[in-house]
C-alpha cells in the first residue's frame, strides 16, 4: 500500500496523479457498488450473524466500508465539481462536470441506503468547512480559517472528554448511546490491553488469547476484529508510544496543509476538510492505516510538501525551484513566455 503511495506522489506532477487515481478508484467502486446493490442482492447485502438485520456492503467488506467509500467519494467529487466550475463552457470541463454530478447522485443513494452515521456526519462537515474556506471570507481571512478549524476541534474534543457529548447528542437522535456498542468493545479491550507503553506490538492485539477475552466478555460480540477507534487501535498495538508519534504527525501534516490557504486554495479547500474528516472519523471507527482515507491523506500530504503547482481558477501555475516560471492551463501545451 505504501509503495503505491510513493508511485504516485513521485509523479513529476503528483496532484493531477493523484487527482486521475482517485477518480478511477470512485468509479469503479461507487459504480460496482450500486450496481450489486440493486441487481446482484445475493453479493451486495449481506446479514447480521446476530439479528438477521440486512448490512448494505456493495462492493466492500461491510457497510462501515462503504460508508467511507461514499464518504472519500462525495468529498472528492464536491471538491472537484467547485474547482472545475469556471470551466464548465469548455468541452473537457463540461465532461468532468456532468462524470460528478453523476457520481454525487450514486453517493447520494448509496448515502440514503447506508446506515453509517459516522460517514454521512464526517460528509457534511467535511463538505460545510469546504464552502467556508473557498468562500470570500475564508480566501481573505486564511489564518482566522486555519487557526479556527484546530481551535473548534480542540473545543469538541475537550467537551467529549468532559461531557461525552456524542452519547447525548446520539441519544437526543434517537440512535443508540453506546453508539452501536462501541462503548462496551472499547471497555473490553482496554482491559485486555498488555502493555501500556508499548501496546500488544504491531498488528498483533488481536490474536490467541486476547481476542478470545474481548470475545467472551461481549455479549453477542464474537467476530469483532476491531476497536471501532483509531486512537484505541493504535493504543492496542502500539501503546502510548505510537499515539504520540500519531498526534505529533497529525499536528505535523495539519500546519503543512494549512500553509496551501496563502499558496493554492483549492489544494486546501480539500486537503483541510480531510484532515478533519480524518481525525473525527477515527474517533468511531478505525481508520488509520489500511483505509483509502488514510492513503488519500497521506497523498495529499506527501504531494503539497513537494509540489510547486499553484492552481487559480481553472489555469495551474508550476513554479521551478530553479528557472523561469512556467504557464500551463489544462489540456493546453506548456507556455514559458514567462
Amino acid at each position: 500500500m505504501y509503495l503505491v503511495i510513493l508511485v504516485v506522489v513521485t509523479d513529476p506532477r503528483p496532484l493531477p496523479a493523484i487527482s486521475s487515481v482517485v477518480r478511477r478508484w470512485l468509479y469503479l467502486l461507487l459504480g460496482l457498488s450500486l450496481l450489486l446493490i440493486k441487481y446482484y442482492p445475493e453479493m451486495g447485502i449481506s446479514f447480521d450473524v446476530w439479528t438477521g438485520v440486512p448490512m448494505y456492503v456493495g462492493a466492500t467488506l461491510g457497510k462501515n466500508s462503504l460508508g467511507l467509500a461514499y464518504l472519500v467519494g462525495g468529498l472528492f467529487f464536491f471538491w472537484d465539481t467547485l474547482g472545475r466550475w469556471p470551466e464548465r463552457k469548455s468541452p473537457e470541463g463540461k465532461r468532468l462536470l456532468v462524470a460528478n454530478i453523476t457520481f454525487l447522485a450514486i453517493t447520494y443513494k448509496l448515502l440514503m441506503i447506508d446506515d453509517s452515521a459516522t460517514s454521512k456526519a464526517c460528509l457534511l462537515m467535511g463538505c460545510v468547512t469546504m464552502i467556508i474556506i473557498r468562500s470570500n471570507w475564508g480566501r481573505t481571512n486564511p489564518r482566522t480559517v486555519s487557526v479556527g478549524v484546530f481551535i473548534a476541534l480542540v473545543i469538541v474534543g475537550v467537551l467529549q472528554y468532559v461531557f461525552d457529548v456524542s452519547t447525548m447528542v446520539a441519544g437526543l437522535l434517537g440512535r443508540d448511546p453506546t453508539l452501536t456498542g462501541r462503548t462496551n468493545i472499547w471497555d473490553a479491550v482496554l482491559k485486555a490491553q498488555p502493555n501500556p507503553l508499548l501496546g500488544a506490538g504491531y498488528q498483533s492485539f488481536w490474536m490467541g488469547d486476547r481476542m478470545v477475552a474481548v470475545w467472551k466478555s461481549l455479549e453477542g460480540g464474537a467476530g469483532t476484529m476491531e476497536a471501532h477507534n483509531g486512537y484505541l487501535e493504535i493504543y492496542l498495538n502500539l501503546g502510548l508510544v505510537g499515539v504520540v508519534l500519531l498526534i505529533l504527525f497529525m499536528i505535523s501534516s495539519y500546519r503543512r496543509v494549512s500553509r496551501q490557504l496563502t499558496v493554492s486554495p483549492h489544494v486546501a479547500s480539500f486537503a483541510i476538510p480531510l484532515w478533519l474528516v480524518t481525525v473525527v472519523y477515527n474517533y468511531a471507527e478505525a481508520a488509520f492505516g489500511a483505509s483509502i482515507l488514510w492513503i488519500l491523506l497521506l497523498f495529499f500530504v506527501t504531494a503539497v510538501s513537494r509540489s510547486d503547482e499553484v492552481l487559480c481558477g481553472g489555469t495551474v501555475f508550476a513554479v521551478k525551484r530553479k528557472g523561469p516560471l512556467i504557464l500551463h492551463s489544462p489540456g493546453q501545451p506548456v507556455d514559458s513566455r514567462i
